[in-house]
């Protein structure tokens, strides 16, 4: 059974423009601390239920981390908005077979794609309105 743990705060995470590969990667040391902080607990006495309370209550709220996370603007990400509009893009396309990073590829090449077309487009567009205009 996966370990769901932390996952409500990996969605906000990404939500707000995190990357994902940061994200993951805090999530899987949250995990750890948790685990040494219940092991703890369960040491002094704890049952295991009180022990892994006091865990998650000890290292804060998902707010409370996402704040300490978004204060720092390198993590921020270039445009949390678009970033965050392509997973929900993935995750809607979530029938397929892929995993997550191959998802990623795949929205990366489709912006990329489109993008290409717009400017090609635009640029055609205003060549011909150039040629009308000298005719």
């Amino acid at each position: 059974m996966p370990d769901r743990r932390f996952e409500r705060l990996q969605t906000i995470l990404l939500d707000r423009g995190v990357p994902a590969r940061y994200a993951a990667r805090l999530i899987a040391e949250l995990h750890d601390h948790h685990d040494d902080l219940a092991s703890a607990r369960r040491a002094a006495g704890d049952s295991q239920r009180r022990a892994a309370l006091t865990a998650r209550r000890s290292l804060g709220s998902d707010y409370s981390i996402v704040a300490h996370v978004l204060a720092r603007a390198e993590l921020r990400g270039r445009w949390p908005g678009v970033r965050a509009a392509l997973r929900h893009a993935c995750i809607s396309a979530g029938s397929m077979s892929f995993y997550g990073h191959e998802r990623a590829a795949i929205a990366r090449w489709t912006v990329s794609i489109g993008l290409g077309a717009l400017i090609t487009f635009a640029t055609l567009l205003a060549l011909a309105h150039t040629l009308t205009i000298s005719v």
